[in-house]
């Protein structure tokens, strides 16, 4: 079977998909079977696409896609604590990145950081609507399910059921991290708040990928039987 590729980077997501409720039966929808959810805030949904379309997040999201492309890491990014533990694991494997050097790997994270601070303070209302959102609320939490790529589910084996449900469990624990953060924002300071921000969606992208990697190994022993 041809493997799918995930095009996610601390992607933080790359690909957003229009939103169709849970009886759509299209074909895309239909491909999202068991992630597709309902809108949630009509203001959350406005500040959010107001976020996600401007330059300064478009520029952000390239610079995590070339981070994420140089690091190659293969492993559950789970077993990683955010920041540090991500230059840690580039300076002892550098041989097997992209990246020329540590000093190189420190460089583009502090980019990615700054950028992040300046994308958290032009989108302050977004942040200060995620906190009001009740606790356990969808509204974010529909927004990152929508925007996971369209694959194909293959049923054989128990492949598929799998991955659903690793997905949404890392999602779910992405959106509760995220919206701590957004109620936290004016105790822990601009800095801290972006840099936690910067360091969890990083590990929510590399967990998406580890995830998407471990569907298709699970396709390919599959067919192997």
């Amino acid at each position: 079977m041809k493997k799918f590729s995930l095009f996610l980077a601390a992607t933080f997501l790359v690909i957003f998909a229009a939103c169709s409720n849970e009886e759509s039966t299209d074909n895309n929808a239909n491909s999202r079977a068991g992630f597709q959810q309902k809108s949630g805030s009509s203001r959350l949904d406005s500040l959010y696409n107001e976020m996600v379309t401007s330059s300064d997040y478009i520029e952000l999201k390239s610079l995590r896609n070339s981070f994420n492309n140089k690091m190659h890491y293969t492993g559950p990014m789970m077993d990683l604590k955010p920041g540090e533990e991500f230059l840690d694991w580039i300076n002892a494997n550098i041989s097997d990145t992209d990246l020329i050097s540590y000093n190189q790997a420190v460089a583009e994270w502090r980019l990615i950081t700054d950028k992040t601070l300046l994308v958290f303070q032009a989108n302050l209302g977004f942040y200060d609507a995620l906190a009001a959102e009740p606790e356990g609320s969808k509204a974010y939490y529909n927004h990152l399910i929508n925007e996971l790529p369209q694959l194909t589910p293959y049923q054989s084996c128990s492949c598929w059921d799998q991955y659903q449900g690793s997905v949404k469990a890392a999602t779910t624990a992405f959106n509760e991290a995220i919206a701590k953060i957004a109620k936290n924002r004016f105790t822990s300071g601009p800095y801290n708040t972006s840099k936690s921000i910067a360091d969890l969606t990083e590990k929510y992208s590399g967990q998406l990928t580890f995830l998407a990697n471990q569907y298709d190994n699970c396709i390919d022993d599959c067919d192997e039987d």
